[in-house]
């Protein structure tokens, strides 16, 4: 009995319809479309056995569910777990091998390109997990159309209770990190050609404690010998007290009035030479925006990308 389904906060099409209703019925405890994805759009690719691959398949899922005590209503192409080695390489040896990187870089290290600063919930995480197994699962056939929609993805992962605006959000949030995760047509897929944009946001962190060094070498380049530079003091000690002209610039989180302050005195006593400073305080956004060039520099330069 599994009238259960008819309360679940998820909707099948055609809800009222019997013939709908009864594909719940036949591929018990599994999500119909386990089933119907294998069978078609997985059993397209020619290596790929349809019978018999997905009783394999069906196999290696229960024993993994099994083993990992994972229960819930229903058996969803979420619940496919791409750390277990029998599973994924039922699917992946099917495909390209680059699609092996592709599944460590962007599902089994996804918790690497998520800021733990804006999603530090284990729920956030478990979600995005689930968005891009589903995903996966769904991108592959002999046909040019793959992938799936963003409705037709949470009307899925609905049923793990998840919020359908989280969902969607979660989505737009992973579209901007993942390498490989595309969209077209309305579906979001996997692709075996990266995102050169994504690769270098991804890249750029690995930089950020270099970023003010050499930001920092290339304004003390720009001043020249004509002035004398002092770049981003952190105290009124670092700026000198002679004769000779001075461009101070201060960083942007020294307020305005610390720095008015180190004109005027140099620790305790009052400045000698304080008509010889020229203070420049950068604009916080310009700032920002410089910081991102220099990484996305850093990040070129090292010509760290993959060989898609």
């Amino acid at each position: 009995n599994i009238e259960f389904i008819r309360e679940l906060p998820f909707k099948p099409e055609n809800k009222s319809n019997s013939k709908d209703f009864s594909t719940y019925q036949i591929s018990y405890p599994f999500h119909p479309e386990i089933i119907s994805v294998l069978y078609n759009q997985w059993g397209s690719l020619g290596s790929f056995q349809q019978i018999r691959g997905v009783l394999r398949f069906i196999h290696y899922l229960i024993q993994d569910l099994y083993e990992n005590k994972k229960a819930g209503y229903l058996i969803l192409p979420s619940d496919i777990n791409y750390n277990n080695s029998y599973l994924r390489e039922e699917l992946l040896k099917h495909l390209d091998p680059i699609y092996r990187e592709i599944v460590n870089t962007d599902i089994l290290e996804l918790s690497t390109k998520i800021d733990s600063s804006e999603y530090s919930e284990k729920t956030y995480i478990n979600m995005f997990t689930d968005i891009v197994c589903t995903i996966f699962f769904y991108s592959f056939s002999s046909k040019p159309l793959n992938g799936i929609t963003d409705k037709h993805l949470a009307n899925i992962l609905l049923i793990k209770n998840y919020d359908y605006k989280s969902i969607i959000e979660s989505l737009d949030y992973l579209k901007e990190r993942l390498w490989y995760l595309n969209k077209s047509n309305d579906r979001y897929f996997f692709l075996n050609r990266a995102n050169i944009n994504k690769i270098i946001l991804d890249i750029k962190k690995q930089f950020e404690s270099e970023t003010l060094v050499v930001l920092k070498d290339i304004v003390e380049d720009f001043i020249g010998d004509e002035l004398v530079g002092v770049v981003w003091p952190q105290t009124s000690r670092d700026i000198p007290d002679n004769q000779f002209p001075k461009l101070v610039l201060m960083h942007p989180k020294i307020a305005l009035k610390t720095a008015y302050t180190w004109m005027g005195k140099n620790q305790t006593s009052f400045r000698l030479y304080k008509n010889t400073l020229i203070l420049v305080s950068p604009n916080n956004p310009e700032f920002i925006k410089c910081q991102n060039l220099i990484q996305e520099y850093l990040a070129l330069k090292s010509h760290k990308f993959p060989l898609v």
